[in-house]
């Protein structure tokens, strides 16, 4: 048995002779069966059970969230926050160089060596705070320099104190020693200390220069308690200096990095250039017709990471069964989500107020990016598994080329609807190459042979070049 993972293949349950004991084995065994038909064999339990446990933490995060993003809203009004909207979304570009792909490397080796966790994550930690510094400053001198008003001069600046916690922040990589309880606990902790926190110190527009404050509180509880939890088995993870390991992760990594930055400029290119083009305003309208669709996307985020620790682990003759069903079900349960959000899309007036009646149209819209986005996640994580990251980043830099180039167009002469078709427009590509990538090399089955359940025999290993 594997340290850790707490995998294990689905066997019957004996219990001696009375008739209430075998009921009750007779109940198990269907229910292992039931298990079997739905999840396939022990890998994808594995992987399900942890996505279920980080989903159920997530899920009670965003329903917190939609709270945090209403009160907000609210209180704030468009213009402060579109600002807040602008500021998070700088934070996910500066957060990649925090991360630099040491979440998915170190998740994938974590999975196949577990008992060599603090070997691993320690340098990783000290490099992520290093990288978390450098570019902490970057960002508090561009904001700082380059903003176009007097409020967004003075909140801006301020999530550069985001990124330290971001970088102390093992998340995915506790997966790989069965920690994914850890997680779900620090991501609900941190955002009911969020939504405490604006109640309490966000009640006016003005008060939108608290925000990156109280972010960076949120994200360093994220940690904390994730950092504590793992602790018991491992003990406390401490940064560590290591300049060969650094610039060994830091060279695997690149790939991971770049693509990294093209998912999120596919995720933030558009809210930046609306900023630009439209004005905070429609920003604000634009962030609100994302929130539903981004708690989804979060959760196949989720899948993705839990799907690559699992594939990373499992052995060769149980991956496509594994891969199969998990397009089986991303795709199947986004669909049935884009169906939902296009026809509950004017529920977005009630949620955040008569002056978001604009994010309606959009919102029915960007919906249509989560059943792309659900086929197209476990194909990437293949890619991964694999260590074939070099043609995730070379598909993502067209992704991200095509994204920004039509965004400017659609922005400019349709508006924010013509940014949701761009959205939705990209992840498709993104299925297309991604698909055509493991197809090509014998990694994975095309779609046409997952739905009509015809799985060929795949290339162990790398693959093909």
């Amino acid at each position: 048995m594997r340290g850790g993972s707490k995998l294990r293949a689905l066997g019957r349950v004996e219990v001696s002779g009375t008739d209430e004991g075998a009921e009750s084995a007779a109940r198990t065994d269907l229910r292992a069966r039931l298990n079997r038909v739905l999840f396939g064999q022990s890998f994808l339990s594995g992987v399900v059970r942890s996505f279920l446990t980080l989903a159920a933490g997530e899920w009670i995060a965003r329903v917190i969230g939609v709270a945090i993003q209403i009160w907000l809203a609210r209180e704030l009004t468009p213009g402060p926050y579109g600002v807040i909207t602008f500021g998070l979304a700088l934070v996910g570009w500066f957060g990649l160089v925090v991360d630099s792909g040491t979440e998915q490397l170190n998740v994938r080796e974590i999975s196949r060596q577990p008992d060599r966790f603090r070997e691993l994550a320690d340098p990783v930690l000290g490099l992520r705070l290093a990288l978390s510094i450098a570019a902490g400053i970057v960002l508090f001198v561009v904001t700082y320099q380059f903003s176009n008003s007097a409020d967004a001069q003075a909140v801006l600046p301020k999530f550069a104190l985001v990124l330290p916690a971001l970088a102390i922040n093992l998340r995915w990589m506790v997966l790989g020693i069965g920690k994914a309880r850890a997680v779900a606990y620090g991501n609900i902790a941190s955002r009911i200390v969020f939504l405490v926190a604006i109640v309490l110190l966000v009640t006016e527009p003005a008060n939108d220069v608290r925000v990156p404050i109280l972010e960076a509180l949120s994200e360093a509880t994220y940690a904390a308690v994730i950092i504590v939890l793992s602790a018991k088995a491992y003990g406390y993870v401490r940064p560590r200096i290591d300049i060969a390991a650094w610039k060994a992760t830091l060279t695997e990594g690149y790939p991971l990095l770049v693509y990294g930055a093209c998912r999120a400029t596919i995720l933030t290119a558009d809210i930046v250039l609306v900023a630009l083009i439209l004005g905070h305003g429609k920003v604000g309208l634009y962030g609100a017709a994302l929130k539903p669709v981004n708690f989804f996307l979060g959760a196949l985020g989720l899948f993705s990471v839990a799907l690559l620790s699992g594939y990373s682990a499992a052995p060769d003759s149980e991956t496509s069964a594994l891969f199969r069903r998990s397009v089986l079900l991303g795709s199947a349960s986004m669909t049935a989500v884009a169906i939902a959000l296009s026809a509950g899309a004017p529920v977005v007036t009630l949620l955040f107020g008569s002056n978001y009646a604009g994010a309606a149209a959009p919102m029915a819209v960007l919906a249509w990016s989560l059943p792309l986005a659900g086929m197209s996640v476990p194909y990437g994580s293949v890619l991964v598994a694999r260590n074939r990251q070099d043609l995730l980043m070379h598909n993502n830099l067209i992704g991200a080329a095509f994204n920004v180039a039509a965004s400017l167009i659609a922005i400019e002469f349709i508006g924010i609807t013509g940014a949701a078709a761009v959205r939705v427009a990209t992840y498709g590509v993104m299925l297309f190459l991604n698909h055509n990538a493991c197809v090509k090399r014998g990694l994975a089955p095309s779609l046409s042979q997952v739905f009509a359940g015809r799985l060929p025999g795949l290339a162990p290993g790398r693959g093909r070049a």
